[in-house]
């Protein structure tokens, strides 16, 4: 009786399974996947994002797509503010038009050196308010075309041109104190000038008025108790 060889088993091999196993621990996970997406998105978002502070017809809106995406609510809001900064803007310009007629003076009985005094600061302060009435309808337009306008800066477009008449009036004073370098403004076009580039570039004004705090009173390391 002969022999009779059995053919080798063919043995399964491993490798494929072994490379499915690598290749599915290469693979990222449904959450990192979520993770990397989110992220992604947040770069687009931000990189896509306008710049409130350049010109753009558009405003990302597709043509002939005029209705607004604001709710009635907010739209209601943006029309007070509107209204407010507008009433603003033209109680500034009547504000100039009664000083350049010596009206302030008449109304608080000032007369002599004291009246052209008087008259200066009410230069300042009016051109101060219409500077930061123009910047605040300026950037109240612009957040509200491109969908950035909140509720929460609604104290920030209310008090700007306050501020900016308050920083106009700061300002006039350092000049006439010889604070601030430049030569100081003469004539009521030059006030006015002066005024409303101060208002209108009231966060540039107060930076320099920091600067000029520095320069006065020094710096120190204690702090206050």
């Amino acid at each position: 009786m002969t022999d009779r060889k059995i053919p080798p088993q063919n043995k399964p091999t491993t490798a494929p399974q072994q490379n499915n196993l690598e290749e599915e621990a290469d693979a990222p996970s449904a959450e990192q996947l979520q993770k990397n997406a989110g992220h992604a998105h947040e770069h687009t978002s931000s990189s896509a994002d306008p710049n409130v502070d350049v010109a753009d017809p558009t405003d990302g809106k597709e043509r002939y797509q005029w209705e607004s995406s604001y709710p009635p609510e907010a739209r209601k809001h943006i029309r007070f503010e509107s209204l407010y900064l507008v009433l603003v803007f033209f109680a500034s310009l009547a504000f100039l038009l009664a000083t350049w007629k010596g009206l302030p003076c008449d109304w608080l009985n000032v007369t002599g050196k004291s009246s052209q005094i008087l008259r200066k600061y009410c230069y300042y302060i009016s051109a101060g308010a219409l500077g930061g009435a123009i910047f605040s309808i300026k950037y109240m337009y612009r957040v509200v075309a491109r969908g950035y306008w909140h509720i929460d800066r609604r104290l920030w477009r209310l008090l700007s041109p306050i501020i900016s008449l308050g920083v106009a009036f700061v300002f006039g004073a350092l000049f006439d104190a010889s604070i601030l370098s430049g030569r100081t403004p003469a004539s009521s076009a030059a006030i006015v000038g002066t005024g409303f580039l101060t208002g209108y570039f009231a966060d540039q004004a107060i930076a320099k008025m920091y600067e000029v705090a520095h320069v006065l009173f020094g710096t120190t390391t204690k702090s206050p108790k």
